[in-house]
């Protein structure tokens, strides 16, 4: 039984002998290294970055209304192509309908009142008091100072009636119809800001809102961007990959519709996308852009970073 004691002690003697041996002996670190992981190091490795993206508008708009109303049309849908000038939307018009006809209606009122004033006394109105003059000098059964102040009366009144239009009623009658002119041209902007119009040639890329729905003056609507400028935006870089990008770097652009196609690209920018995770989003500008590319179509990338 002792025997046994001794010869299991000498066993886990030499077994931890031969432990200590095979230890491995600290790595020896080259001038100016740090320890980076082999991880990395891995990631710093290499001249092309590669990522992932979608086909985006360089410039998107979002339209708006400066009017307040129910949108009781919307003429496109999310994906349609639309030519400058084009309807897109309108809003609900009874209110404004009503008050350019009230404007317009006050404006010919006026402008009537306007021609009566520049027409004068008509040759009616002369005669009649041509008359009025005749009979007061001539009438007999009046003393002669009575029939001097009715003569006078009478011819004072012919004197103004050929003196018409006085000028002082024609400015004023004038500055009536301007002003009315001024609020019909009012209630026509007012209408025309109803009817939402493609302020550009391109592609319907968010709808908004739905018909019927009540909107504020500047609540978007939809969204619109000239499909002749398309940029590629690269999503999925990590940080490490990021910091070895710069803008100006040059990039291949390749397209999962068109596998045959590449095009060169430039990126513009890096854009911080969301601060809390640390996002970016590279942009990457095409030297062209292939028939058939839509906005939203995936895209893949090589970054060349060796510049």
């Amino acid at each position: 039984m002792q025997r046994s004691r001794w010869l299991w002690m000498v066993m886990a003697l030499v077994s931890l002998m031969v432990v200590g041996c095979s230890v491995p002996e600290p790595t020896e670190m080259l001038p100016g290294t740090s320890g980076t992981s082999d991880f990395a190091q891995f990631q710093f490795a290499g001249s092309v970055v590669a990522g992932t993206g979608k086909v985006a508008l360089a410039q998107p708009a979002d339209l708006s209304f400066a009017a307040a109303g129910q949108v009781i049309e919307l003429t496109v849908e999310e994906g349609d192509i639309v030519e400058a000038g084009q309807v897109l939307a309108r809003l609900d018009t009874t209110v404004m309908d009503a008050a350019l006809a009230h404007a317009e209606a006050e404006l010919a009122v006026l402008q009537a009142d306007l021609a009566k004033v520049q027409a004068g006394a008509s040759d009616e109105q002369i005669r009649e008091a041509e008359h009025l003059v005749d009979s007061a000098a001539s009438n007999m059964s009046l003393s002669l100072a009575q029939r001097n102040a009715e003569t006078a009366a009478a011819q004072a009144r012919l004197d103004y009636l050929l003196a018409l239009p006085l000028a002082e009623d024609l400015a004023l009658a004038q500055a009536e119809v301007q002003e009315a002119l001024a609020a019909v041209e009012v209630a026509q902007a007012e209408r025309a800001q109803a009817t939402m119009v493609a302020p550009i040639a391109g592609e319907v890329t968010k709808l908004f809102i739905d018909p019927y729905e009540y909107v504020k003056i500047g609540d978007a609507v939809m969204q619109i961007g000239d499909t002749s400028h398309l940029n590629i935006e690269v999503i999925d870089l990590s940080e490490f990959d990021i910091a070895r990008i710069a803008v100006g770097d040059e990039a291949t652009v390749m397209f999962e519709a068109l596998s045959a196609v590449e095009v060169p690209g430039t990126v513009t920018a890096i854009i911080q996308s969301d601060a809390i995770l640390a996002a970016f989003t590279v942009i990457v500008e095409m030297a062209a852009i292939p028939e058939g590319i839509r906005p939203g179509m995936s895209a893949y990338v090589d970054i060349d970073i060796s510049g």
